[in-house]
């Protein structure tokens, strides 16, 4: 196909970079659509894995990522990814970090999201009164609500979050889930309307929660499944250029620690 050829070819031409100590393949967006070059400092890379092991995993806004962004998804990505080039095996120590789930992220995941779970949802109750929805729902407490529930349970279930997209579905299939989740949280969100009857009006008429995806079973006993937030954790198409030394900094992040 199209996009084989066209990564063995960015491999062959990146691996000549001097600097570059690994290349993977990661993510999902070379479906028919280019595919994204991303640049990774090893060294900050390692870092903010190492961090995210010991259970000191950190948040911080970022475009593309509603939620915000979570520096233990830098070990999903390690979890996920494909080598494609890693001469050094690089990359084959960083995944023996992921791999199994730390449990001291799990425990700082579960310890942190699950009081803001509840803690957001508190938060709204204050715009229901006023049928603030765009308070409600477009500035984000009940997104947010939802958000931080869905962290709590993947970190419960001890399976890598990688984004935002199709969360809900994924987490619905979870054995500690709960009841008829997905079926929940979507009605939730279709009674916001500016009207305090509709927003505290009981939810009714449950039926089933969405099909359980097949991605949801676990490679093996000692390591999970990664979300990749598309449907399946082997449709990894992001090239990913890991190199020595600084990074350029994404234009819209500024001077932050993520790589």
């Amino acid at each position: 196909m199209y996009i084989e050829a066209l990564i063995s070819t960015l491999v062959g031409d990146l691996a000549q970079v001097p600097g570059v100590a690994a290349l993977v393949l990661g993510g999902s967006r070379a479906r028919g659509t280019p595919v994204d070059i991303l640049y990774r400092d090893l060294d900050a890379i390692a870092a903010v894995a190492r961090a995210g092991v010991a259970g000191r995993p950190r948040i911080a806004y970022q475009p593309g990522h509603p939620h915000g962004f979570i520096t233990a998804i830098y070990l999903a990505e390690i979890a996920l990814c494909r080598p494609l080039w890693d001469p050094e095996g690089v990359v084959a120590d960083l995944k023996r970090l992921a791999d199994p789930y730390p449990a001291p992220l799990q425990a700082a995941l579960i310890r942190q999201f699950s009081w803001e779970a509840a803690f957001a949802l508190r938060t709204a109750t204050k715009a229901v009164g006023r049928a603030d929805v765009s308070y409600v729902a477009v500035a984000g407490r009940l997104f947010r609500s939802v958000s931080y529930l869905m962290q709590a349970l993947f970190a419960l279930t001890a399976w890598y979050w990688m984004n935002e997209k199709g969360a809900v579905a994924i987490a619905d299939a979870f054995p500690l889930a709960p009841l008829r989740l997905a079926a929940r949280v979507d009605e939730a969100f279709g009674r916001l309307a500016p009207s305090p009857d509709a927003l505290t009006q009981p939810s009714t008429g449950w039926t089933t929660s969405s099909p359980r995806p097949t991605c949801c079973s676990p490679w093996s006993a000692s390591r999970r499944r990664v979300y990749d937030g598309t449907g399946g954790a082997d449709s990894c198409t992001t090239a990913t250029v890991t190199v020595r030394g600084a990074a350029t900094p994404h234009p819209s992040r500024g001077r932050t620690y993520f790589p």
